[in-house]
């Protein structure tokens, strides 16, 4: 971004002396790149109502210059209100937001630009592959000579459920479609095959799998809406869609026999099952903080579930080479046949 914006005085209705003082020691300091005390003097006038174009100019040009960029942002926004459509704000302001990662703030602003401003930065068109990305992960889990007597591993005299992953692979593929300036479609797909060492007994009689086969395939979509003053809206829909291998009972038990030889003879089946989560996320940018807050519903493994999350993300350089922030989820559970769990869960990151 190469310009140089010369910024003079105006005239003002307010008090002669303290505007003059104000707006002339303002422009000296901002001509001599003085921007601690630019931004001392501008925040003085301020607080003595002293409010005009050039003054939010001059400071927001001084933030931006310490890399300050969201307070840099906020003056040329009020800027604006006193002169819309000023290029040279409008310019600031865009790089102020793509510099603060508010990039689709920044493209809202880019759709303002006229003349010679449209031409150097045009909007971006919608691009169906604005971001992909795929990934491939294979994971050897035990070696398999540890069950090569069963019996040994899985005692039938102790009952419950136990499985030993012998080997998963994964795929997975995330898409996002840039529709318009502030309109994202967000897809994700996820392709999970495991083989398992399974073992389900009652005490008295037990089971093996030597190649328990589950295949899980996942399916999420998310529009996500930005404003140009900072609010983001995201509702998602999540699909979980399970397969997995398990003997078929009958009457006395199981079809099949029991531990033959170290390996296991029985006639097996695919159980299905389909789980969802679906809900809205919530984001408002406001200054040098974000707060979120979100509400999701789901069905999953054998429960209804609603889960919140309310949280807050300080920047307090204005940049992204520091932030952190503070969130609290909580989870309430209700399974068939039992009372409710709630679950608080708080969450840190720096």
């Amino acid at each position: 971004m190469g310009f140089v914006l010369f910024l003079l005085p105006l005239s003002s209705t307010l008090g002669q002396v303290s505007y003059k003082e104000a707006d002339a020691l303002s422009y000296r300091l901002y001509l001599e790149q003085k921007w601690d005390s630019l931004i001392d003097v501008g925040n003085e006038a301020l607080a003595a109502d002293i409010d005009y174009y050039y003054l939010r100019m001059r400071l927001g040009i001084a933030f931006f210059n310490q890399k300050n960029y969201r307070r840099a942002a906020r003056h040329f926004t009020l800027a604006l209100e006193q002169n819309r459509g000023d290029p040279v704000a409008l310019e600031y302001l865009y790089y102020a937001r793509r510099y603060s990662g508010q990039y689709e703030q920044a493209k809202l602003i880019q759709k303002q630009f006229k003349g010679n401003l449209a031409l150097q930065l045009p909007v971006p068109e919608g691009r169906f592959m604005d971001q992909v990305s795929v990934s491939y992960v294979y994971h050897k889990g035990v070696d398999d000579g540890l069950f090569e007597n069963p019996a040994e591993r899985y005692p039938v005299s102790v009952a419950g459920q136990q499985t030993t992953t012998r080997s998963f692979s994964g795929t997975s593929l995330s898409l996002v479609n840039s529709i318009a300036p502030g309109i994202q479609l967000i897809h994700a797909y996820t392709y999970l095959s495991k083989f398992n060492h399974y073992f389900t007994g009652d005490g008295l009689t037990g089971l093996y799998l030597g190649d328990q086969h589950v295949i899980q395939q996942q399916y999420y979509i998310a529009p996500r809406f930005t404003t140009r003053s900072g609010y983001v809206f995201m509702p998602v829909l999540h699909i979980l869609g399970l397969r997995y291998q398990l003997p078929i009972e009958s009457e006395g038990g199981y079809w099949g026999g029991g531990f033959m030889g170290g390996t296991s003879q029985f006639y097996t089946y695919y159980q299905k099952e389909v789980d969802f989560a679906a809900g809205i996320s919530f984001q408002k940018s406001a200054g040098a903080v974000d707060l979120q807050l979100g509400a999701w519903y789901g069905s999953l493994n054998d429960a209804e579930q609603v889960q919140n999350r309310v949280g807050i993300t300080w920047f307090p350089l204005g940049n992204l080479n520091l932030y952190t922030g503070a969130f609290l989820n909580s989870q309430y559970a209700i399974r068939p046949g039992k009372e409710g769990v709630q679950r608080l869960i708080p969450e840190m990151l720096f």
